[in-house]
């Protein structure tokens, strides 16, 4: 009989446990006959420590069913249809290493598995995401519904509605049926990220998601940001070649896990749509890069394009379609246009800022006449890149700081290191001990966690000692690579979670390039800030981020706060949607029809507005 291993910050709701002092160790209770039988359940001491529960349940049970059946809380909007995608948890098969997320409605438990339920916060974004996000009906397509794809001849053919490619567009084959036609057919909608990739697989007859898989993308080994990726296909000898390599190869092997956990195969999935940035997108086409770099900025091409996966080493059906999703200029991609486009108009106020705090800081003024649109060099420290212990937002990363000793990590995993929002969190909290300045300074390293066995704070940050060391935890350094700050100092090696000085510098670049760029945007529109009716906060880093420490670290100004709505990961709930429906394209014109770009970078008034923005705001 299969169990599941149920792990929360907060135990569910109808079961009484009973802890013995000084062990954690739980009384088991037992259930009816039908629920699954024998829930073990153990709490562990301290803030931020998993509640497990372990649960028996019949083979082939609905994860969702038990889930629910037990008293735990999953936000299922849709009531376990399959069509919201909301009842997302984590899981891990003990048969396999690695963890990816499944939406609970979808998944029938076979084997042992571990269960990472979301936090209040992430459930809260799930909410947000529901409430302001578009619906649409499904409509893959005539292709997609009645199994066509391309022509076997058609290997090179694409559709190109761009104004700016350098090529002429050619015209995609006729549709014939699908050489193995897939019982399941299934989508693949990609946000390929210039630090994290993501890719959810949905089923193309009713629109479900069946599951989701984010990885790094590998790329950040030549370079965190575009312009060092852009700089690697200009000077290493096949550079272009080398990093589309590296990103079809990931965007491959998640489609594939993903469609394996499920049952599926890669070669089920016959379309793909991709939002990303268009130095991502370029790169992902084959397309040198370099015309981004240097001015007058002029992609290769913006346009969506259509073609055929053959051509793309993606693993799946051979005469599946995939579809790019447009950019509106060099540095506001797909990724920018996607989430305006995936926002509900019925749900967003007359005025609002669109924000999506990534390594390319791109900001959107929304009004009722425009979109200006601008983006900002913020750097990948808010995607946790550059720091001493940073991290993407996975497993085990420090998401929520509120404290020595009291903070949350992603999946309740032991903390290996800190992503974007346990960065802001943390800063905050420094300010807010008067560890940092207001001008950025800090003395010494402040130990966030430290390894197995210390008691003390090797940096003297009296502020930051006495926390509790997690048993057998060695962190490690994340997969950044090291700030300038850490590089052949005292503690590169340093096995704690550390916060560095050169950390902090990173933090006042990123929110500086950030705050600058929100201020000029209103002053050149003469919008006040008492007019804008919200701040959709979208990126990874907008699934955890708490609005309060935004504006304690000044990436926002005190009077947005009570504004601040997190949305999540937009540019993949667009490319979602483009998935799951062809009516999307008019959603992603009308958008692109408002643009205006708003040039930050050669504005005058822009290095003084940065310098500004540098020190944090009083406390």
């Amino acid at each position: 009989m299969p169990a599941i291993t149920v792990k929360s910050c907060g135990k569910p709701t109808g079961i009484d446990t009973t802890t013995s002092a000084g062990t954690g160790i739980g009384i088991d209770t037992t259930t009816g006959a039908g629920t699954g039988i024998g829930i073990d359940t153990t709490t562990g001491a301290g803030t931020g420590t998993p509640f497990d529960t372990r649960i028996h349940v019949s083979p082939g049970s609905n994860l969702l069913d038990v889930l629910q059946s037990h008293n735990f809380e999953i936000y299922a909007p849709c009531g376990g249809e399959g069509t919201c995608g909301k009842c997302l948890v984590g899981i891990r098969d003990r048969r396999q290493a690695d963890q990816s997320q499944v939406t609970s409605c979808r998944y029938t438990v076979d084997s042992d598995i571990d269960i990472y339920l979301p936090d209040t916060a992430e459930t809260d974004v799930l909410v947000s995401q529901y409430e302001r996000l578009r619906e649409l009906p499904p409509d893959p397509g005539v292709g997609v519904a009645t199994g066509y794809a391309a022509t076997a001849e058609d290997d090179t053919a694409t559709e190109d509605d761009t104004a700016t490619g350098t090529r002429p567009a050619t015209e995609a084959g006729a549709p014939s049926t699908l050489s193995l036609h897939p019982a399941t057919p299934i989508g693949a909608a990609i946000d390929l990220g210039t630090t994290t990739i993501v890719a959810h697989l949905a089923d193309l007859r009713n629109g479900s998601l069946i599951g989701t898989r984010t990885a790094r993308n590998p790329q950040t080994a030549f370079g965190a940001d575009v312009i060092a990726r852009i700089h690697h296909c200009m000077t290493a000898e096949n550079g272009l070649g080398t990093l589309r390599s590296l990103v079809n190869s990931t965007i491959r092997r998640l489609i594939s896990k993903s469609a394996e956990g499920h049952g599926l195969r890669a070669s089920d999935v016959v379309r793909v749509t991709v939002a990303g940035n268009a130095t991502m997108l370029h790169i992902l086409l084959g397309e040198h890069p370099e015309s981004l770099a240097f001015a007058p900025f002029k992609p290769v091409f913006t346009g969506r394009k259509k073609l055929r996966a053959a051509g793309l080493g993606l693993g799946v059906h051979p005469g599946a379609k995939v579809h790019i999703l447009p950019s509106f200029s060099a540095y506001v991609g797909a990724d920018v246009v996607a989430g305006l486009a995936a926002l509900d108009p019925e749900a967003t106020p007359e005025n609002y800022l669109f924000v999506d705090v990534g390594t390319n800081g791109e900001i959107a003024l929304v009004t009722p006449d425009r979109i200006l649109c601008c983006a900002t060099a913020a750097g990948p420290a808010f995607e946790g890149a550059n720091l001493s212990c940073g991290m993407e937002a996975a497993a085990g990363a420090i998401s929520r700081y509120r404290g020595p000793g009291d903070f949350q990590t992603i999946a309740n995993m032991p903390p290996v290191g800190i992503c974007g929002s346990g960065l802001v969190d943390i800063v905050a909290s420094l300010l807010r001990r008067g560890v940092i300045r207001k001008d950025g300074f800090m003395a010494e390293p402040a130990v966030i966690v430290p390894a197995t066995g210390s008691s003390e704070s090797e940096s003297g940050v009296g502020s930051e000692s006495g926390i509790e060391p997690k048993s057998g935890i060695r962190p490690s350094q994340g997969f950044a690579a090291q700030s300038e700050s850490r590089s052949g100092s005292a503690w590169g090696t340093d096995p704690n979670i550390l916060l560095t000085p050169g950390d902090v510098r990173e933090v006042q670049l990123a929110k500086s390039a950030i705050a600058a760029g929100v201020a000029l945007l209103l002053r050149h529109t003469e919008i006040g800030l008492a007019d804008i009716g919200a701040v959709y906060l979208a990126g990874g880093l907008g699934n955890y981020l708490q609005p309060r420490s935004a504006v304690e670290i000044g990436l926002f100004t005190r009077d947005l706060e009570g504004r601040i709505i997190p949305v999540g990961n937009t540019s993949a709930s667009g490319a979602l949607l483009a998935l799951k429906s062809e009516q999307f394209g008019a959603c992603l014109d009308e958008i692109l029809s408002r643009m205006e770009l708003f040039e930050l970078a050669a504005h005058p008034e822009f290095p003084d507005a940065f310098a500004a923005n540098m020190a944090f705001p009083d406390s």
